[in-house]
């Protein structure tokens, strides 16, 4: 009851977690003495990459939706990994141009496959892998994410419920740990 699960790099609430919420919701009802602090707190193991990530992909939807200064046609924009792999590989030149200032210099082991399908895929997974190297998630990026799953946490504990906000309480702590691939957050109970 005491934890709550969330996916690397997200702060919004999985429908486990909503349901831990109103398990939770109902032991402050029945026992109106007790508080309960909410962590504020990250995994930098697994928040880091998922931000960047995230933020590789936020680049690639931007990428695609403006195309030389031009809004692209309405409509969605395939998925990165769905593209074709030549529209693909254009895409991830053009923002390794955009992101570093210069055209991409591909080491020895790429350029050295002969197979053009190959050769494309070696040369995709080169970009995104430098792209992911430029892209830098600090402390404060995770120190935020940390505040938005406590404040989503609270606020899911206090929406709709009798629970008395001053009952509730957000804490700077260390009480997160990874947990089968999720971000676990402690909650306490005083």
């Amino acid at each position: 009851m005491q934890f709550i699960d969330f996916q690397p790099g997200v702060s919004d609430l999985d429908a486990g977690g909503a349901d831990k919420v109103k398990t939770v919701v109902k032991a402050l009802g029945a026992r109106p003495q007790l508080k309960i602090d909410v962590p504020i707190a990250w995994v930098s193991d697994l928040d880091r990459p998922a931000l960047v990530e995230s933020q590789f992909l936020s680049q690639v939807r931007e990428a695609q939706t403006t195309k030389g200064g031009k809004t692209a046609a309405s409509g969605a924009a395939p998925a990165l990994d769905q593209m074709d792999p030549s529209a693909r590989l254009e895409l991830l030149t053009h923002l390794y141009e955009k992101n570093l200032g210069g055209e991409p210099k591909y080491p020895d082991s790429v350029t050295s496959i002969k197979a053009k399908p190959d050769a494309i895929a070696a040369k995709s997974d080169f970009l995104r892998k430098e792209l992911h190297a430029h892209i830098t998630v600090g402390d404060a990026d995770l120190k935020s994410l940390g505040q938005q799953r406590a404040v989503v946490v609270q606020q899911a504990l206090l929406t709709d419920t009798q629970v008395d906000p001053a009952r509730v309480f957000l804490v700077a702590n260390d009480k997160a740990k990874s947990q089968d691939g999720k971000v676990r957050l402690e909650l306490t109970l005083k």
